[in-house]
Order: C-alpha cells, then structure tokens, then sequence
C-alpha cells in the first residue's frame, strides 16, 4: 500500500464512524474537535493536542509504544494534508521516508529516519508553496510534547495555504 493509500483508508475510516487496524487512541475526546476539514480545524487540532499534553503528559518513548497513539498522529497528520489539499483544490501525494529520498535526494540529509519523518506530503500540482514537502507529523508530535515550542499545526499548514484561506478565523479550543 502507497502512502496515500494509507492516507485515504485512515480519512476514510474515520468519515464512516470506523476504526483503522490497531485502533485509535483518544477518539470520543477527539470527535469533540469538530473535524470538518474546514482550515480553521486545525487551530482546533491544535487545541486537542494541548489538552492531551496538560492531561496525559506524554513522553516520547511511551506514547510511541502504543500503536493507537501512533495511529492517532498519523490519521492527525493525513487529515491537516487533506485540509490544505481541499484548499488548494490539488491532493497530496503522501510519500514514506524512503520515497521522499527518492523524489529529493537531499532530503536524508536534512532529516533523520524517525516517527514524525515517517510521513510527509507534496502538492505537485500547485506552484506557489512555500515549501516544497509537508512534514505534519514533526509539528504535531512537537506540539503534543511540548508547551514552549511554538509548534503548531495552523501555522505549518499556513506555509502551503492559500492567502485567502489563511484569513479564516482560529478558533482556540474544541467545543
């Protein structure tokens, strides 16, 4: 299976109320977020990882040894690339580590095989991103772990977004 096959069966699953293999961690508190693939969803992601981080204090090694939390990053991160592909009117083409070496070879040299470089996102077909790769799940597992870090899933989706896009209000928390 490609990366954005996995991408699509985790959006999918979700979309129909269903679990993805393994299960996904923090679900019902999830739902909560109101994921309407709306830009201003992320601000909301962004608010949900808060939330986990005061009230579950996660470390690194132990919240990576369940895959249900690893599941819950990935899904996190394939719907922020679907938010900014709806956006941009152009889909993500979802690359593993290894396929992204393959498309840049620099890019094992600027990023180290690990969880949050697992998986990363281009929009071939749109000429005025910032950058060319989308890394969601570094900000995401950055922001979960980390108060001072100044990650955030909004903002690292802003570099791909289109300005008019970029005006939509952010909410702070899920309601």
């Amino acid at each position: 299976m490609t990366a954005t096959q996995n991408a699509l069966s985790y959006l999918n699953a979700w979309d129909a109320d269903n679990d993805v293999v393994d299960g996904m961690a923090h679900r019902t508190m999830l739902k909560k977020c109101r994921l309407d693939y709306s830009v201003a969803s992320l601000s909301r992601i962004d608010a949900f990882l808060d939330a986990l981080r005061i009230t579950c204090k996660p470390s690194r090694e132990t919240f990576l040894d369940s895959s249900q939390n690893q599941n819950l990053l990935y899904f996190l991160a394939f719907y922020a690339g679907e938010v900014i592909g709806r956006a941009l009117g152009t889909p993500p083409l979802w690359l593993s580590y290894q396929d992204a070496t393959k498309v840049a070879p620099d890019h094992d040299r600027m990023f180290s095989a690990c969880f949050e470089t697992s998986v990363c996102c281009r929009y071939p077909d749109d000429l005025t991103a910032e950058v060319d790769f989308f890394m969601p799940l570094y900000a995401l597992f950055t922001r979960l772990l980390s108060a001072d870090s100044g990650k955030s899933i909004h903002f690292s989706a802003g570099l791909f977004l289109p300005p008019e896009s970029k005006a939509y209000p952010s909410p702070s928390s899920p309601t």
